[in-house]
């Protein structure tokens, strides 16, 4: 019988999507009696060779898919939680774009499992009908409903987002000083980021933020724990994301599901999540959308209006869902 086994990271490591889906869906599926273990890439190699073995590898190891792909040995299935090329190249990427490891790695695997729609048609695309893609679209976490503030200036806005170029910080946050010099309302800006991941863009940010206008209306905080870092979802008046690509956006799911309207760039799955109806706004470049954040908070009408649309509208998926969902598509790539 075949045994599955996912091949990532240490899950205590830093927070990123990819590692809370790791996590969160492996610990779903011990509550489900349905357990997958976690192997390291040392472990993964040695187990390779075992035709009764299914691989499922994060992307952060994708230039080892090829080597763990060993004939007659195990399945190697791809956990796509994003394409190297795709973020760097955002919506304006095309498959002559990806890279020769990409493509080394997507000539072998057996399959792809996506965490969103939007990325199950990149790879399938890429791909072709012979090999299975399925979709496990992660669980989305809340703390608690209703407890976000009256919409009364300042407007307090949330963004999460590590310190990576594709998420896009800096150009935003260098948008947004232009539009806050002479602005008459300003908001208050909560930004929970990690600047060690990338340390040279790091700087950049810090320094950034370091001067006015933005060191008087940018509060930075560590990410902290997860119940920490929900309480802030769910007390923000908004989320922002500037992201360039998101393969899912589980912030951005994390702030509709608390029923706070969502303003973001646009950037693969992140129109799946950010509509009028339920309160958002999707914006081409960073000027329209730091200048949309300024607007707002000076028109506590507006906000009221976005609010109750989604407080209407919020999203429910939990992590036993997501459980389900992997344990139904481990049956294509047996």
């Amino acid at each position: 019988m075949s045994r599955p086994a996912l091949v990532a990271p240490s899950l205590p490591g830093p927070i990123t999507g990819g590692t809370l889906y790791d996590r969160e869906l492996l610990r779903a599926l011990e509550r489900a009696g349905d357990p997958c273990e976690r192997l390291s890439l040392e472990d993964a190699t040695r187990e390779s060779g075992d035709p009764r073995r299914i691989l499922i590898v994060d992307t952060l190891f994708l230039d080892d898919v090829p080597r763990l792909a060993r004939p007659g040995g195990a399945s190697v299935v791809l956990l796509a939680h994003y394409l190297p090329s795709l973020v760097e190249r955002g919506d304006a990427f095309t498959p002559d774009d990806l890279s020769a490891s990409e493509r080394a790695a997507l000539r072998v695997v057996s399959g792809v499992i996506a965490p969103s729609p939007f990325m199950a048609g990149v790879l399938g695309e890429l791909l072709g009908p012979s090999v299975p893609v399925r979709v496990v679209e992660p669980g989305i976490d809340t703390l608690t409903d209703g407890c976000a503030p009256s919409p009364a200036p300042p407007l307090e806005v949330l963004v999460v987002a590590n310190a990576l170029p594709g998420k896009g910080l800096v150009p935003f946050f260098a948008a947004l000083a232009t539009e806050l010099d002479g602005a008459p309302g300003r908001p208050r800006v909560t930004l929970v980021t990690n600047f060690e991941l990338d340390p040279g863009y790091g700087r950049t940010l810090r320094d950034l933020l370091s001067r006015p206008p933005l060191q008087d209306s940018v509060h930075v905080v560590d990410p902290g724990s997860r119940a920490e870092l929900l309480r802030l979802v769910a007390t923000r008046h908004v989320f922002l994301s500037a992201s360039r690509m998101e393969s899912f956006g589980m912030a951005i799911a994390e702030a509709r599901a608390a029923g706070v309207p969502v303003l973001a760039r646009r950037g693969g799955n992140v129109r799946a999540l950010v509509d009028p109806a339920s309160g958002g706004a999707l914006f081409d470049d960073d000027r329209s959308l730091a200048a949309a954040v300024v607007a707002l908070s000076s028109d506590p009408g507006a906000l009221a209006e976005r609010r109750r649309l989604a407080v209407a509208r919020r999203l429910r998926r939990s992590w036993e869902d997501a459980a389900r969902d992997f344990s139904a598509a481990l049956e294509a790539f047996r």
